[in-house]
């Protein structure tokens, strides 16, 4: 036997179980499957949950949030403080309701389980199917089954689940979304639903407003009348201000403002008015986020030892160092004042006028594959949370080649799509969800490498998607060789 017969027989037999149309042995092995993928992502995510548990100032500001709303019925951060407008609500009312009377504190408590456990649900009953659900519409069994191997099994996704932050409940809603506009969508149902959800997606955390660029997109490419666009948009765009206008509705009764996006918060989560002009000098030099736990942190922690010396020779130009020391010692002296945070924001202005492109354009671009290939944030750094710490504790070092791994085949099998007509509308969603999103955080500084977790998920589909393409064509040029048992596709861009 040549090697095109080899290469044709080995497809024949992977086809028995990943093509269509399916056989009843093949519907129960793929069933199988994803069975046993779902019980190892969640037995992955079990054990690190056992053995860890991230909890930072920000956790701390959403369980103080959530136990006085249980407890008192207030959006809070306790008995006595005034009303909150800082936070996004919905991640306080997912752990009031999970978590209830019971203690979440650093010394331990069953609270800590009460609000892991549910998200480890949502990370493998909702994150996963849906991701395979995707894959499997776009690239067969294959595709499906592909993707769903690898979102859970990623480690970078995998940890979330045991950490009291929104990233978790972030990549449900986001995948879920990306689910509805995907696969030729026209369904007024199905607008009404994805609008709702990115209402609900901005209540949990305001930067998944990004993915409202997905729609862009999914109505352009669909094959139907400017007035059905418009219609679905509309109606979309209706369902979005249905769920989301409660929020500001609330702000503008309390405190006469609506505060739709929040505010900046402290290390206490209470607002942190007069930080923004910091946070705007350091992304007119800074070209990744390392300078974010550097600075920013010591900046706004008070007394800091921080002084322009501190900084790089990249911060300053010409007279500019003398000016910052003389806004730190401010600082210092009189705290977070209007004329500080003006200070700095006149030196960002003066950047921007004369480094207009670096500062819009070059930097933001930087920072933005920074991003993703620098996966070492604080929590990935530390190595309590590896299961089975003999076995993958040497991996540790070898994170960026996973994330560099990553990114590759997420660019060949977005080529592979984008080639392919059926495959290419939903490709193009998803890219410019994921594009979107990375480069307007990247533009506004925003740019630890969690932040682009939000995302992971619909990329793993994407790359599993792939695969099942290149199996497809794989399959397609071995053919003529021998006659195949591997029936032709009918993978299409249909409804999910």
């Amino acid at each position: 036997m040549d090697g095109r017969g080899a290469l044709s027989l080995v497809a024949d037999r992977v086809g028995a179980v990943f093509d269509e149309p399916s056989t009843k042995r093949a519907r129960w092995i793929e069933a199988l499957l994803v069975v046993v993928l779902l019980a190892t992502g969640a037995g992955f995510r079990y054990r690190i949950n056992t053995g860890w548990l991230f909890a930072g100032s920000d956790s701390y500001g959403y369980l103080r949030l959530a136990d006085e709303l249980h407890q008192h019925g207030r959006y809070s951060l306790g008995p006595g403080a005034p009303l909150h407008y800082a936070r996004m609500p919905l991640y306080p009312l997912f752990i009031a309701l999970v978590k209830g009377d019971a203690r979440a504190e650093a010394e331990g408590g069953d609270g800590w389980n009460r609000i892991t456990r549910p998200q480890i649900g949502i990370d493998v009953l909702a994150t996963g199917l849906l991701v395979y659900f995707i894959a499997r519409r776009l690239g067969g069994r294959a595709g499906g089954l592909s993707a769903l191997g690898l979102v859970m099994l990623c480690p970078f996704l995998a940890v979330w689940p045991a950490a009291a932050l929104t990233e978790s409940l972030a990549m449900a809603v986001s995948t879920a979304l990306i689910a509805l506009l995907v696969g030729e969508a026209r369904s007024g149902a199905r607008y009404f639903a994805a609008g709702a959800l990115l209402g609900a997606g901005v209540l949990l955390r305001q930067d998944t407003v990004l993915l409202g660029a997905a729609f862009v997109p999914a109505l352009l490419l669909l094959r139907v009348g400017w007035w059905t666009r418009a219609r679905l948009g509309l109606i979309a765009l209706a369902s979005f201000a249905l769920v989301f206008a409660a929020w500001p509705i609330r702000n503008l009764h309390h405190f006469g403002d609506a505060h739709a996006f929040g505010e900046r918060v402290d290390r206490q989560s209470n607002p942190f008015p007069n930080a923004l002009g910091f946070h705007h000098w350091m992304a007119t030099w800074a070209p990744d986020g390392r300078a974010i736990p550097r600075f920013v942190f010591c900046f706004n922690d008070r007394p800091c030892p921080l002084a322009a010396r501190d900084f790089p020779e990249a911060a300053f130009e010409g007279a500019e160092r003398a000016t910052v020391e003389k806004l730190i010692q401010q600082r210092t002296r009189e705290g977070f004042t209007d004329a500080v945070n003006q200070g700095f924001e006149s030196l960002a202005v003066d950047r921007r006028a004369r480094h207009p492109f670096d500062c819009q354009v070059g930097l933001p671009l930087r920072r933005a594959v920074a991003m993703w290939f620098d996966p070492h944030d604080d929590i990935l750094k530390n190595p309590r949370w590896l299961p089975w710490p003999a076995l993958f504790r040497p991996l540790l070092p070898h994170f960026l080649r996973l994330v560099g791994t990553w990114l590759i085949l997420f660019a060949l099998a977005s080529v592979l799509l984008l080639s392919s007509a059926t495959a290419r509308p939903t490709a193009v969603v998803i890219l410019v969800a994921m594009l979107a999103r990375t480069l307007v955080m990247a533009w506004l500084f925003y740019v630890e490498p969690r932040y682009t977790v939000e995302v992971m998920p619909i990329g793993c589909a994407l790359i599993g998607a792939g695969i099942g393409e290149a199996m497809a064509r794989l399959r397609r040029r071995s053919a003529p060789s021998t006659r195949s048992l591997w029936p032709p596709s009918r993978r299409s861009g249909s409804q999910l």
